[in-house]
């Protein structure tokens, strides 16, 4: 193992925490007899076949044998938006950061089941794994960013509105999916950055972009209005969207946007942050939930948060066996390993918007 993340601004070059953080984990793996791996196992596999195939399932089910009430297809559409982020927080997540599996291709083919739920993983990759775990809750940091709707960080201007956000918060993440499918993947592809950072596009990433787009529009659009009309459309789909935008932003908000969270800014002078990268990810990161097997299942250990940014490339199914062996090292060096419950850490990150929004 490795850090990934070597170019990251600091004042401080502080490698000791990183490299007993490495030593750690390595430790762990080698315990085993031969070495365990570090990339997923039939954990993994399993939940990616129930994800992946529950999406044609519930597609032929909906359309060809719709059940007579319409609570119950509203419900199945719901059931639909959860399986998509399921497979966003397990297989895609996990193949993104190349931890999926040793095999590069694997990786490559797993992630792009991003494609069934419409939205690139050219542009994903860029966003996430390189802008996210690199500048964790800074300004450079797009996956908790939701301005102006939401303030979700200290140097963000303050609007009149703010101070109602840990209200009407819950509204705008319901709306995040049917942006990034329909909105903001099209802003990024024709601008040929994320948010600031330039994407160089292969052919076959063009490809992929259109390909994943028109299928999307295709089998999740026009067929359902064809057989089912507008208005029925915009209800299923609208149950699917508001299930599946909500679960993913709340899990990352969760995860970052929270008391404990420090939202480190860049010095102006030095051009450079105070903390070093491994320092600040677990500074700006919390877990939470972690004794709920379930919450742990469904949404690919995203509630070990702090083991996947010191460990990205480490798959999720190991994270249970090695948080406590991560939390010591943070103590041996000071740091606080910060963990909550889940109701604590909804609690937590809806205090934390409402300080937001009336701190100047």
């Amino acid at each position: 193992m490795k850090a990934i993340h070597p170019k990251y601004p600091s004042t401080k070059e502080d490698k000791v925490f990183e490299r007993d953080i490495i030593a750690a984990a390595d430790k762990y793996f080698n315990a085993f007899s031969p070495r365990l791996s570090q990339y997923g196992d039939q954990r993994l596999y399993i939940k990616s076949i129930i994800f992946i195939s529950m999406v044609p399932i519930l597609y032929v089910w909906i359309l060809f044998y719709p059940p007579p009430e319409v609570w119950m297809i509203i419900t199945l559409c719901s059931l639909m938006g959860l399986v998509f982020a399921g497979i966003g927080f397990n297989a895609m997540h996990d193949a993104s950061h190349g931890a999926y599996s040793s095999k590069s291709w694997v990786n490559t083919l797993m992630g792009h089941s991003l494609s069934v739920m419409g939205c690139s993983i050219k542009l994903w990759k860029t966003k996430h794994v390189v802008l996210h775990h690199t500048f964790v809750n800074t300004a450079w940091d797009e996956d908790i960013q939701i301005y102006p709707a939401v303030r979700t960080m200290r140097d963000q201007q303050k609007k009149w509105f703010h101070r109602y956000q840990h209200w009407y918060a819950i509204p705008i993440y319901a709306l995040l999916y049917f942006g990034w499918v329909f909105i903001f993947d099209f802003k990024k592809y024709f601008k040929g950055e994320v948010h600031g950072k330039k994407v160089v596009f292969t052919s076959n990433d063009h490809l992929w972009f259109w390909i994943s787009k028109i299928s999307y529009l295709l089998i999740f659009v026009y067929i359902p209005i064809y057989k089912f009309g507008w208005s029925s459309w915009i209800v299923g789909y609208g149950a699917l969207c508001i299930v599946c935008g909500t679960v993913i932003a709340l899990i990352f908000q969760l995860a970052h946007v929270v008391e404990s969270s420090t939202f480190p800014e860049l010095n102006m002078i030095t051009k450079r942050f105070d903390a070093p990268w491994a320092v600040s990810q677990v500074q700006e990161t919390c877990d939470f939930a972690v004794d709920s097997k379930f919450i742990s299942w469904i949404v690919g250990g995203l509630n070990f948060q702090t083991i996947h940014h010191l460990l990205p490339e480490v798959s999720h199914v190991h994270y249970p066996a090695l948080s406590p062996i991560i939390e010591r090292v943070c103590i041996q060096h000071g740091l606080v390993y910060n963990k909550l419950s889940f109701g604590s850490a909804i609690a937590s990150h809806f205090r934390t918007l409402k300080r937001l929004g009336h701190m100047p």
